[in-house]
């Protein structure tokens, strides 16, 4: 819905001009939250967007988004609007308690994807965290030798 708005920024500058009882108009520096707000916002749209529009099972492809996910959580982290950054601080928060869950199975369905593999996986969480990398890659590795074990 931001994104729609933004769109007619200039439809809405008119409308303060020419109409008087039309208070609302936002400031240029509201404008602006505005749009950085929806450019945080867009690679969490593109996961919703992933998730709830399959009808096949792509779990492969939800460890590369999470991994753009929490790279522009990182980003947005030392943001100079304190609105967006006490935002990011909040959705970081959420998304470290829901990734540590799930993290190892997209890991692996990632790493069974032909394209990805490990050095796909070495390269997200080594730009991710390079101190929990290397335990990170074993931990999902000795993961997939259990599974292969198993099976």
């Amino acid at each position: 819905m931001l994104e729609r708005v933004i769109k007619f920024k200039e439809a809405f500058r008119h409308l303060a001009e020419v109409e008087p009882i039309y208070l609302s108009y936002p400031s240029e520096e509201e404008w602006t939250r505005a749009e950085n707000i929806c450019e945080l916002l867009c690679p969490f749209t593109e996961m919703t967007k992933l998730i709830s529009g399959s009808t096949f099972p792509s779990a492969n492809l939800y460890f590369m988004q999470v991994y753009i996910n929490e790279s522009w959580l990182k980003t947005h982290k030392y943001s100079y609007d304190d609105v967006i950054r006490e935002m990011v601080g909040n959705m970081k928060e959420k998304f470290d308690k829901y990734w540590e869950e799930y993290s190892d199975i997209l890991a692996i369905a990632a790493v069974l994807d032909p394209r990805l593999k490990f050095k796909c996986l070495e390269y997200c969480f080594n730009s991710v965290d390079p101190a929990t990398s290397k335990s990170r890659l074993d931990n999902v590795r000795k993961k997939m030798k259990k599974l292969f074990d198993v099976y």
